[in-house]
């Protein structure tokens, strides 16, 4: 009787549990493949005129709001603010406490009016634009919020976090 006990134990051990857990990494790996399937190249985002020169697309994962209510897009902030190479781009003033931080940039009027008049912006609230200058997507409604965080998380790269020493 033990012996049986012993054998099912071992067979737990050596089959079961490593099927189990294959089985909940591949839904993972699914998941991020469906999220970069929808985030394939649009095309180049030519900067040209459209914003200043202080700000710069490369290396960076952009979020830029057109048309996005104020408190949408302080929540988006919120949530991606410590990412290390994310910015957050907006033509609209957003409330003074997140003004002055280093990823967060409000354009001009003038430059504001440029990119809602972008060919490729049109009817967009927000465009989301890769490291390398790519536009990834553009989401048309404050709907989208929950696919546009999965992307922004899909293209972000994974850092590892130190821990603090006790």
């Amino acid at each position: 009787m033990k012996s049986l006990k012993n054998n099912i134990f071992l067979l737990a051990m050596i089959v079961i549990i490593p099927a189990v857990s294959w089985m909940f990494l591949r839904t993972g790996v699914d998941y991020r493949m469906e999220s970069l399937k929808d985030l394939e190249m649009k095309e180049a985002f030519i900067k040209t005129d459209l914003l200043p020169d202080s700000i710069s697309l490369n290396d960076h994962v952009s979020l830029i709001c057109l048309d996005a209510a104020s408190e949408k897009v302080a929540q988006l902030y919120d949530q991606f603010k410590d990412a290390p190479i994310f910015q957050l781009i907006s033509t609209r003033p957003i409330s003074q406490k997140i003004i002055d931080k280093g990823n967060f940039y409000t354009l001009g009027n003038d430059y504001a009016i440029k990119m809602e008049e972008y060919s490729k912006f049109r009817n967009a609230k927000y465009a989301l634009i890769d490291g390398d200058s790519n536009i990834r997507r553009v989401y048309t409604s404050d709907e989208e919020i929950k696919i546009l965080v999965r992307h922004i998380a899909t293209i972000l790269p994974y850092v590892e976090r130190k821990k603090e020493k006790k």
